[in-house]
């Protein structure tokens, strides 16, 4: 019987069976219970049943009992021996047997995401060091993503990240580390995900501002996070957190969008040269008339701010509008 593992799957082949069966003691000792698994995850029943027929006394061959029980009998019976190995002396068929438990009671709905995060988290620690153990962490963050605990998904993350060389180098800008975060983020935008209190967002946002995803993604996220700091009062850290937008999109309707955005929270905030200066970084043909439109009146306004009315109502002629002729009666008044 051979195994092999093949994209994080135990493979096996039961013609070899005969032949691992023909090991001495010793030997069957480390083989059987691989094998056994790679039966149980490929489904291969009968070969597991030869094996654990031969040796019933080993715990891998246990656990692989339990596997294939948990996959197709009733759920009391597996959780029953997988909390029993789970308690055992064997370090790997203790915390194997520990996450698989963790699963199908997840699955049976007798635990909670967070619950069966903190299970996968507590086992890595017991397992350390290959690539299970960086597995179990990000299925960690996976759960807790699911129940909307976005802080600890992202601190997991940041721990995990250490675990790779270029943490343990000290870079702690790892591919890792930037590409899940970024799922984080853009599963917080999903519609119908666990909503983020505005503080919580805005504090998340900043402790991982490096690592925001790019594109249209980063782009809603960051847009978002203006809107939460102007509903929290904070324009002038809105308009900070729009900077790195409007210089990361290119030319166009959305440019031109960020940009109107910006001039405006900078006129709120009494700087109607740094208004216009934005409007004139965002400039775009062929917007669509209502964006046109305002981008015109907050220029106006940022002229009539540093006392430029001539300025301000010469270009409030350009458009036709109530919004316009209501503007140009102020000034003039």
């Amino acid at each position: 019987m051979r195994s092999a593992w093949r994209d994080g799957v135990i493979t096996h082949d039961a013609a070899l069976l005969p032949l691992a069966l023909s090991y001495p003691a010793a030997l069957q000792t480390r083989v059987l219970p691989v094998l056994a698994e790679a039966a149980a995850t490929a489904e291969g029943d009968a070969a597991l049943a030869v094996i654990q027929a031969a040796r019933p006394d080993l715990p891998g061959v246990q656990l692989a009992g339990a596997m294939q029980l948990a996959r197709s009998g009733p759920p009391g019976a597996a959780l029953t021996l997988l909390d029993a190995l789970a308690a055992g002396p064997d370090r790997s068929v203790s915390v194997r047997a520990a996450v698989t438990a963790a699963e199908l009671r997840l699955h049976h709905q007798e635990i909670t995401p967070v619950q069966a995060a903190d299970i996968f988290e507590r086992q890595s620690l017991a397992w350390r060091g290959d690539r299970q153990e960086m597995a179990w962490r990000l299925r960690a963050v996976a759960l807790r993503v699911q129940a909307g605990a976005w802080r600890a998904a992202l601190e997991g993350l940041r721990d995990t990240a250490r675990l790779t060389p270029e943490g343990e180098a000290g870079n702690a800008d790892t591919t890792l580390l930037r590409d899940r975060v970024a799922d984080v983020f853009r599963a917080m935008l999903v519609p119908g995900a666990p909503p983020v209190p505005p503080l919580d967002f805005v504090a998340l946002s900043s402790e991982f501002a490096a690592y925001l995803p790019v594109g249209e993604t980063g782009q809603r996220l960051t847009a978002t996070l203006a809107d939460t700091l102007l509903a929290l009062d904070l324009p002038l850290r809105a308009r900070e957190v729009l900077k790195p937008l409007l210089a990361g999109t290119p030319a166009g309707v959305g440019r031109a969008g960020i940009g109107a955005r910006m001039a405006q929270l900078s006129l709120d905030a009494g700087a109607g040269a740094d208004a216009e200066a934005v409007l004139a970084a965002s400039v775009a043909p062929d917007l669509p008339p209502a964006l046109a439109e305002q981008r015109v009146l907050i220029e106006a306004r940022a002229r009539a701010a540093r006392n430029d009315r001539a300025g301000a109502l010469t270009l409030l002629t350009t458009l036709g509008t109530a919004p316009a002729d209501d503007l140009r009666a102020a000034l003039l008044a």
